[in-house]
């Protein structure tokens, strides 16, 4: 009975081996890959980018009414700072992406647009919320359905606007900012969904203990 056993084991310690190899040599593979396209990402020629998909902010944003709210004019310089430079959304695109598309002279300027777009949507979110608060709905859901439309994946934004919508009683586009967030690519994903099915549950709760009082 031994020598099966022991036949087992050298058969293992075989298998395991050839499988060690394979692995080696894929990481080999992979590794070589990486810095091939490292290097020719460094060497990409410099491509013509004035004609992208930049994110310019429409003029009918409520930008300019007043409002004593804390913060308010402090978010809106900002936001006009922003629009006045180069905004896009680059998601998706690892660095040596954005070398071997667009040409590695134009990687700082692209990635400063990309970063500025962060912002940007960031920065959306946090005006809509101080409109929010101050009671300025229309004003917050114009700034927030904008960001949406520029593919915002700030879990607020979306929070926010299904609030206004639950408020307003338009559950069709309450609905369809739920497929919305359900189509989100980033890994924000998970967590804007999460808080908008907490929603439509506490909405859910509150019906019930309004027919059972």
């Amino acid at each position: 009975m031994k020598f099966p056993i022991f036949t087992s084991i050298i058969l293992l310690v075989v298998i395991l081996q050839i499988n060690l190899r394979r692995i080696n040599k894929e990481d080999a593979r992979l590794e070589k890959e990486y810095w091939d396209r490292e290097r020719a990402a460094l060497r990409a020629p410099r491509k013509d980018i004035s004609n992208l998909d930049y994110i310019v902010m429409p003029e009918d944003l409520p930008l300019d009414f007043p409002i004593t709210a804390p913060k308010a004019n402090e978010l809106r310089i900002r936001l006009k700072n922003l629009s006045t430079q180069k905004i896009i959304n680059l998601y998706g695109m690892s660095n040596t992406d954005i070398r071997l598309t667009y040409g590695a002279r134009n990687f700082e300027t692209l990635s400063m647009a990309d970063t500025r777009y962060l912002i940007f949507i960031r920065t959306l979110s946090e005006l809509a919320q101080v409109y929010y608060d101050s009671g300025y709905l229309e004003e917050a859901r114009a700034l927030l359905e904008y960001a949406i439309e520029i593919d915002s994946d700030v879990r607020n934004t979306y929070v926010l606007l299904m609030k206004i919508y639950k408020k307003a009683g338009e559950q069709e586009k309450a609905a369809a900012l739920k497929k919305k967030a359900e189509d989100i690519k980033t890994l924000s994903r998970d967590g804007v969904v999460a808080a908008l099915n907490e929603i439509e549950l506490d909405e859910l709760l509150d019906q019930s203990e309004a027919v059972s009082g």
